[in-house]
Formats: structure tokens, sequence, C-alpha cells
């Protein structure tokens, strides 16, 4: 299997890439955390849990089951988000697997 990295090719990326390969020509080290991207118009995770609870593409059964597993993590800190409510749903599916 081949991956398409062309996209490293353009100016922007080539740039980037130049810049990181600077500093770690340094021995610095380069920690890139949890909205590291959000700079670049990507949302946080707090924004795509709003986004997507709000969607209108999410059908009604969809929208529910978010709301419901959201509801169980009231209170929860730090507080909770769509990958949170992805992973107990992931879990539930599992434990339903294991039972049917």
């Amino acid at each position: 299997m081949t991956f398409d990295v062309s996209f490293s090719d353009e100016k922007i990326f080539r740039e980037a890439i130049n810049k990181l390969e600077e500093l770690l020509l340094h021995s610095k080290a380069v920690l890139l955390g949890a909205g590291a991207s959000h700079c670049a118009g990507l949302p946080l995770t707090n924004e795509l849990t709003d986004k997507t609870l709000e969607s209108q593409k999410l059908s009604a059964d969809s929208k529910e089951i978010l709301n419901t597993i959201q509801a169980s993590f009231n209170g929860s800190s730090p507080a909770s988000h769509i990958e949170d409510y992805l992973s107990e749903l992931v879990d539930w599916l599992s434990i339903t697997s294991r039972r049917g």
C-alpha cells in the first residue's frame, strides 16, 4: 500500500517541514498537544461536540442516543466531549454483542 504524500510538496507544508527539521537539528524538543490544529480552522473537542450534537445531519435516534450518553457524563471533571461519548457507545455495543 502506497500513501499519497504529494501534498507535502506544497509550499506551506514544505516550509513547515523545513522549520521542524531545523528545530530538530538544534536538539530541541517539539511537543504538539491538543488544540495544535485549531489555528488551521479545525475545531477543539468542545466545539466539535457542540457542532455534532446540533447537526441537522444526525437522525433523531442518533441525537437521542448521544444526548442520553451526554447526560450520563453530567458533572464529570474534566468536562466530557464527543470522544468520550463515542467511546461509551462502543463500550455499550460491545457489551450488547456479548449478551446477544
